[in-house]
């Protein structure tokens, strides 16, 4: 696609994903170069369901902020700690702005409002973003091209132009080791990974991201499960606990099942009547 480059790195975090790719079309978009620190990507959802029906779609979460932009109803949220859901109908569709997990706080900071505690919370885009206020919205969704919506977007975001405090790198590159490196299981490791003390540690994720790096770390345990859950019907649990990083099976069988309501094995069998 022209001017805009495609995300191919997997979605993780979509709860039933085969029967969610039946209900709407997700495309994520890369943002402009200098964005790169603060915007993880731009996701861009449509839909067209038969007259009458509705479909929840249920994430988990990641830890970051959301911009989102709808036509009944358009919000920052921050991290969801918990299961996330959201009804769609009819037709229509939604621009998302996804922020890197410490990528927030620099747009924040220009706003004058250096908070990043929305953890759970939801408030209106023009607290920290005025210049998209309006009939902004509106005029996002009309546009078909999806080139031309992420250009449109952008040039508010160029309006702000957010100076990049070196923490926020810091804090990015540690949350992505988390993701990406299975050796970190606990705290501890970040902390002799990147020779902090645990409650500079604490500190950093507190301004910048606005959670706990053991809640990233269990976080994304949890994003690894449900995709192996959803793709292989002959998982050994106390195997995957433990690939995971935790002690035993139960702790993993209670943590999964605190978030999604059922346990692995029960959640496994239902996809066979919902996908």
């Amino acid at each position: 696609m022209m001017g805009v480059t495609t995300k191919n790195k997997p979605v993780r975090g979509i709860v039933r994903e085969v029967s969610a790719y039946k209900a709407f079309n997700l495309n994520r978009f890369l943002p402009d170069a200098n964005f790169a620190d603060l915007i993880e990507h731009y996701w861009l959802i449509d839909w067209d369901l038969p007259d009458g029906v509705t479909h929840r779609q249920e994430v988990l979460p990641h830890p970051a902020v959301n911009m989102t932009f709808l036509e009944e109803k358009s919000e920052i949220t921050g991290i969801v700690s918990h299961r996330f859901s959201h009804d769609i109908s009819g037709k229509g569709n939604l621009v998302g702005v996804k922020f890197t997990p410490a990528g927030f706080y620099a747009f924040a900071d220009a706003a004058g409002k250096r908070d990043v505690s929305l953890t759970d919370q939801t408030c209106s885009i023009e607290t920290y973003f005025p210049q998209m206020s309006g009939n902004f919205t509106a005029t996002l969704l009309l546009m078909q091209d999806v080139a031309e919506k992420i250009k449109f977007l952008e040039r508010r975001f160029f309006q702000v132009a957010p100076d990049i405090d070196p923490m926020i790198l810091l804090v990015n590159a540690i949350v992505a080791r988390i993701c990406e490196d299975r050796t970190i299981q606990k705290v501890a490791d970040l902390c002799e990974a990147y020779t902090l003390e645990p409650r500079k540690l604490q500190r950093l994720f507190q301004k910048y991201v606005g959670i706990s790096a053991k809640w990233i770390i269990i976080r994304y345990r949890l994003h690894e499960a449900l995709e192996r859950v959803e793709k292989n019907d002959t998982l050994n649990w106390t195997d995957l606990a433990l690939d995971l990083g935790y002690f035993d099976q139960s702790h993993f069988i209670n943590d999964f099942k605190a978030l999604l309501g059922q346990t692995p094995e029960q959640y496994q069998q239902s996809l066979d009547h919902n996908s």
